[in-house]
């Protein structure tokens, strides 16, 4: 491997990762193959990659986030609280997309659609 990478530094890393990982990798994207059934990609960067080249490839993008990720916390892992905010603020944004496809699922529409719907 790399000699930039130690094991005890990838091992913090996908301890400190797991829930981004739950939530943002897997989550998001078991929800959007389940849900692209009873609707379409809302977002535009995953929509261009799913109509081009299917969903599969999304999880490489997914991947090469991961990548980023990994980068960032060799940088700002000194800094507890910024990387407390980073991973956590990830890892809500895929439990909020994975709950939003899970609404498209389970109602055939969009949660936020519902909640920001002006009467």
């Amino acid at each position: 491997m790399l000699d930039c990478l130690r094991k005890e530094e990838l091992t913090s890393f996908l301890y400190d990762v797991r829930y981004v990982i739950l939530f943002y990798v897997l989550g998001d994207w078991m929800t959007t193959l389940y849900a692209l059934e009873y609707g379409f990609e809302g977002n535009i960067l995953p929509a261009i990659v799913i109509a081009k080249y299917g969903i599969f490839y999304v999880l490489l993008l997914k991947f090469l986030f991961m990548v980023l990720l990994f980068r960032s916390y060799q940088v700002i892992r000194n800094f507890p609280w910024l990387w407390d905010f980073t991973r956590k603020t990830v890892a809500g944004m895929g439990l909020i997309v994975s709950l939003e496809n899970f609404m498209v699922i389970l109602l055939g529409s969009r949660f936020f659609h519902h909640l920001f719907v002006i009467s």
